[in-house]
């Protein structure tokens, strides 16, 4: 079973996606500066987490634990756990452009996903 399209969790996709641009954008413009250190990031990991948490929580309100959108959540949450953790520890430059791949990756699935549910079952803030 798959819960109904929600234009919130839609609008909440897209945001995470504009943020994770402009996150990687500015990794990918300051790799050979002091800019890509993870302590100058903390917010972002911070916001991202909480915007994940938000849509899970909204997904879950639907009463279907076994949902793919609520699996999906988890998993981009854990993604960007262990994003953290490899920041932490120092980016390359090379790997920064494959990071973002895959995260683009991850959210194109959960707007696909969204965008793909029956919209005669829409349900709107």
């Amino acid at each position: 079973r798959v819960a109904p399209h929600d234009t919130l969790i839609a609008a909440g996709l897209a945001d995470l996606r504009a943020s994770n641009d402009s996150f990687f954008e500015e990794l990918e413009r300051t790799a050979a500066t002091p800019g890509p250190a993870w302590e100058s990031h903390t917010a972002w990991y911070e916001q991202t987490r909480a915007g994940i948490d938000a849509l899970r929580e909204r997904a879950a309100s639907y009463g279907m634990k076994d949902d793919p959108t609520i699996k999906a959540l988890d998993l981009l949450d854990e993604s960007v756990d262990q994003l953290e953790g490899a920041h932490a520890a120092g980016l390359s430059a090379g790997e920064i452009p494959v990071l973002r791949t895959l995260f683009d990756a991850q959210l194109h699935m959960l707007i696909e996903l969204e965008a793909a549910k029956d919209g005669s079952t829409e349900v709107s803030p």
